[in-house]
């Protein structure tokens, strides 16, 4: 996580005279509540916990409730060091033993930054909701989290010890594949490409667009709306992917993904743009034209699909005229060989 912002003044008194700085810089800072006696999870382990994420609220209050999975009726499983949800909850449940229960207040650099995530912090959340009495800031949050089991192997896969990971539902696989996309985003507006990458690879591997064998269907999304949802988040996921591929330099996988986005909405004009993008980088001008000008048809108002569009062409016709260049000068010469008199008896005088 991002370092470079400077860090609030602590005050340790409102979380408790237990209180734990769990990262050592003041980011995390955790009271036990009960005291667990099981087994600490590890990086690629699973954890099944129950857990409740509050806004910090202002003089140790309580802040609006983002999220509860009580709510749902069941637990939440994750894997850890998959990037599928927020650091602070990551480095936090990494901290409890099975069977413990804490709370947590979270430094927005470990959650979803100063501005929230996509408007808030949670959907319907308006960026700059909520302070807190230990940050004093907007953006940080307090999660209270029980830590209910925890196994090898990531969630819905076999463990190496053959223990068995709890088996997701496909509303289980989307939820969580939604809460990887926003610590996908948080991460890009911290300029955290890499882990942003790994978070929208994390929430497509969920819902079966990525690591899934082609050639066994999936019926889990045979219900309609079950899978306009599902293709809905995957094609953010290839779009945000393709995105932080073109500013890392990562043309091909930027073109590949922006085409299996295409797959699921073929006029998707972000997908078509940034296809287009890729390819002219790579110098596929022909095609990135091509893809640039649908772009431009779909977005006519868009100075910046324009500008593109230009340069793509600008880039095509130095190219040919290059070629132009070097194909004229190379039959401009004149004949290798001298022409022979055309008649053999004359020799001249």
């Amino acid at each position: 996580a991002t370092r470079g912002s400077p860090l609030p003044t602590i005050n340790l008194l409102a979380m408790g005279t237990a209180t734990v700085d769990v990262l050592g810089d003041g980011r995390l800072l955790k009271e036990v509540i009960q005291v667990g006696d099981g087994p600490v999870p590890d990086e690629g382990s699973w954890a099944k916990i129950r857990y409740r994420c509050c806004l910090a609220a202002e003089a140790g209050g309580s802040g609006a409730v983002l999220d509860d999975s009580s709510a749902r009726g069941k637990p939440f499983v994750f894997t850890l060091g998959q990037d599928e949800v927020i650091l602070g909850l990551e480095h936090g449940v990494s901290s409890m033993k099975t069977g413990e229960r804490a709370s947590f207040v979270v430094h927005p650099d470990l959650a979803y930054g100063a501005a929230g995530c996509g408007g808030g912090a949670m959907p319907g959340v308006p960026p700059g909701s909520g302070g807190d009495s230990a940050f004093g800031g907007p953006g940080a949050l307090r999660l209270e989290v029980e830590l209910l089991e925890v196994g090898c192997g990531g969630a819905g896969t076999s463990g190496a010890d053959g223990e068995e990971a709890p088996v997701l539902s496909p509303e289980e696989r989307l939820q969580r594949a939604m809460i990887a996309k926003d610590v996908g985003n948080a991460d890009f507006k911290r300029g955290e490409l890499a882990r942003a990458s790994s978070a929208y690879e994390s929430a497509l591997q969920l819902v079966g667009f990525i690591g899934a064998d082609p050639d066994v269907e999936d019926v889990s999304w045979a219900d309609a709306a079950r899978r306009e949802a599902r293709d809905k988040l995957a094609v953010s996921c290839f779009l945000n992917l393709a995105q932080c591929e073109l500013k890392l330099e990562l043309l091909l996988e930027a073109e590949g993904h922006s085409t299996a986005a295409l797959d699921i909405e073929p006029a998707n004009s972000k997908a078509i743009y940034r296809r287009g993008l890729a390819r002219m980088h790579l110098g596929l001008l022909v095609q990135a034209r091509s893809d640039l000008a649908e772009a431009a048809r779909r977005e006519p108002l868009s100075a910046e699909v324009r500008s593109q569009l230009q340069e793509c062409t600008r880039r095509l016709q130095a190219s040919d005229q290059r070629e132009r260049s070097t194909f004229g000068g190379m039959f401009g010469r004149g004949s290798m060989y001298p022409e022979k008199d055309a008649d053999p008896s004359h020799s001249g005088d």
